[in-house]
């Protein structure tokens, strides 16, 4: 790799570290302080230096999203509000990087045991539940 091959790229191979206006720059998701910004680089190594010790220090997320803290306001994985006159709940599921419609439902616990069910068919042991406790009564049985 020649000397001007650093300049022209735009990413890095390691995890946090980006080229940009002409320096490396380091910046991290953390499980306990969300998106940092660690600074610029003169070289791509001690950018990674600074992500890898971010990461040690503050958690470093799982891909998976089992760290994933439950936004919806049902206050469960999957579930939505719908804006309809009913008020009915929604049940959505991310699957090949495609969110997939489920069904509507009068209640949101309802709802969030259709989304466990969903996802222990579509992912398998992989599923992250809404009610991991109850997994083998929203198995389905062939």
């Amino acid at each position: 790799m020649g000397w001007n091959d650093a300049f022209e790229r735009k990413s890095s191979k390691y995890r946090g570290v980006y080229w940009a206006d002409g320096k490396w720059f380091a910046r991290v998701t953390t499980l306990s302080n969300g998106m940092m910004y660690l600074g610029r680089f003169k070289k791509e190594k001690e950018a990674a230096q600074a992500a890898t010790a971010a990461y040690e220090k503050h958690g470093y997320p799982n891909r998976s999203g089992a760290n994933r803290k439950v936004t919806a306001k049902s206050g469960y994985r999957g579930v939505y509000r719908h804006r309809d006159e009913g008020g009915t709940w929604r049940v959505m599921i991310c699957m090949d990087m495609k969110l997939i419609y489920v069904g509507s439902y009068k209640c949101p616990k309802e709802a969030a045991l259709m989304y466990d069910k969903m996802a222990l068919k579509y992912l398998g042991e992989k599923a992250i539940l809404n009610f991991p406790s109850e997994r083998n009564l929203v198995e389905e049985k062939p």
